[in-house]
């Protein structure tokens, strides 16, 4: 009886279509926003992190490939180096040629190898003479060291002097160029074909010599070291001066 008689009270301004619909406190949304924001700080730290990660690895590949393909090419030329003495093979001489201050510094001997190539445009033999230089980059405040030239002859038949076929751009950052030569016992810093026991040495050895800001950067990046040494052994028997005698 007291439960039917007990009346039902409602709020004042309580309507027949009214509803009461949940809603965020304003400590949720502080806290949802801080959430957030460590979320969107930690991608970012990732992102970022992969970018520099990129550019590093884009750099260092971009720094080896000329130093990589600069040891090779020499290499290359070192290995296919021919006999002196032949048809269109000059003497093997560790003095440098002075004789085309235009195209730079003269850092290696001339060889005469057998890196060439044999083309439809081109009639000669695969036999060419090369020779290293040393030039001013073209702009020195962007670059340390020299640029290394490889300049290759390829007709060398003409007697009179002339300027070579092509000049190629292997690489910059370079100081100096240092070349040995292995008679069979030890190693020698000049050769001279022609008043040696055989013609060419057993082997010959490179050492180059990296500018300081370039060999820093290779070091930190691509862990190139500040000197290159390159050792090429010389597969090619050539004839001795000497005469032997019937026993």
């Amino acid at each position: 009886m007291e439960q039917s008689q007990r009346a039902i009270r409602y709020p004042a301004n309580a309507g027949a279509g009214m509803r009461f619909d949940a809603a965020f406190t304003l400590l949720e949304l502080l806290l949802s926003i801080a959430i957030f924001a460590v979320v969107l700080a930690a991608i970012n730290g990732v992102l970022y992190g992969a970018l520099r990660l990129r550019n590093s690895t884009t750099q260092m590949i971009e720094e080896a490939l000329p130093v990589q393909r600069a040891v090779e090419m020499i290499r290359r030329d070192l290995s296919g180096i021919v006999v002196p003495g032949t048809n269109m093979a000059g003497p093997m001489l560790s003095d440098l040629d002075t004789t085309q201050p235009m195209l730079g510094t003269p850092a290696s001997p001339t060889f005469y190898t057998t890196t060439g190539r044999i083309t439809e445009t081109l009639p000669w033999a695969e036999l060419q003479k090369v020779t290293y230089y040393l030039k001013p980059p073209t702009n020195r405040y962007a670059s340390a060291g020299f640029d290394l030239i490889r300049t290759v002859t390829r007709n060398l038949l003409p007697s009179n002097q002339q300027l070579p076929d092509e000049n190629d751009w292997l690489m910059t950052g370079v100081e100096r160029l240092d070349f040995s030569y292995y008679d069979g016992t030890q190693w020698q810093n000049t050769w001279n074909s022609t008043n040696q026991t055989v013609p060419l040495p057993r082997a010959i050895k490179l050492e180059m010599l990296l500018a300081q800001p370039l060999a820093v950067r290779n070091r930190s990046l691509a862990g190139m070291p500040t000197r290159i040494q390159v050792v090429a052994p010389v597969l090619v028997a050539g004839i001795t001066n000497q005469t032997g005698g019937a026993q």
